[in-house]
């Protein structure tokens, strides 16, 4: 009798849930960041939710190299290590960090240099520029801690382990919550700094997440000091 977890031509559904499920829930835990910056955003003035939105849309479009450059790392790591030529993968691991990073230097330069029209661009009103101008800073200053966290999550996919993305996702989401309302709105003690409250946040938030999974690559073997 056939095993009921078994797919077409013998594939496990079990292995195929237990790789996308982590997936699912990572983008649940990314959208519950967003809404909390942005109801936080909102409870100190529709101004501060109004410049977050409009920084937000440029902020995406930063990531998207960056989101194109892990898709090829999780191709290219990901073939080898089913080629089980994992000193391979490690070399393309390290090639795809450092070509993330220098892409991410170069595009700091070029929108901070450029920040001020590009918001004028946007067509955000004179009288919220301020606010866009420092969450744009802020965001620019977290760029780098965003591209190792999508291509760090691409090389452990690439691997299996989809679980570590999903712990580092899980502690940002924490540390974005309390430090959203604890900088933004003054609780848990914390000093109020408003909307800097929130950039600094994501600051805080997507730099550990980073610094979580560049550690557990680093400490697995699957990022080497001769592969970077």
């Amino acid at each position: 009798m056939q095993n009921q977890n078994l797919g077409i031509g013998g594939f496990s559904y079990r292995s195929l849930l237990t790789l996308t499920w982590p997936q699912f829930m990572m983008m649940v835990l990314q959208m519950s960041i967003g809404f909390v910056d942005v109801y936080v955003a909102g409870r100190i003035g529709a101004s501060v939710q109004a410049a977050l939105g409009m920084v937000i849309e440029c902020f995406f479009m930063l990531l998207i190299i960056a989101g194109t450059t892990s898709s090829g790392i999780l191709a290219t790591v990901g073939q080898s290590v089913g080629a089980r030529k994992f000193d391979r993968a490690q070399r393309y691991a390290g090639l795809g960090i450092m070509l993330s990073l220098a892409i991410c230097l170069f595009l700091i330069a070029v929108v901070y240099f450029f920040r001020q029209p590009i918001l004028s661009l946007m067509k955000m009103p004179e009288e919220i520029q301020y606010i866009g101008l420092y969450f744009l800073s802020i965001t620019l200053l977290t760029l780098p801690s965003h591209y190792m966290l999508l291509v760090s999550g691409a090389i452990f996919r690439a691997h299996g382990k989809v679980w570590v993305p999903l712990c580092a996702i899980f502690v940002a989401s924490i540390v974005n919550f309390f430090a959203d309302f604890g900088l933004g709105l003054g609780y848990f003690g914390m000093p109020e700094l408003g909307y800097k409250g929130i950039a600094w946040a994501s600051f805080f938030s997507v730099t550990t997440a980073a610094a979580f999974n560049m550690t557990v690559l680093f400490k697995l073997g699957l990022v080497g000091r001769k592969s970077l």
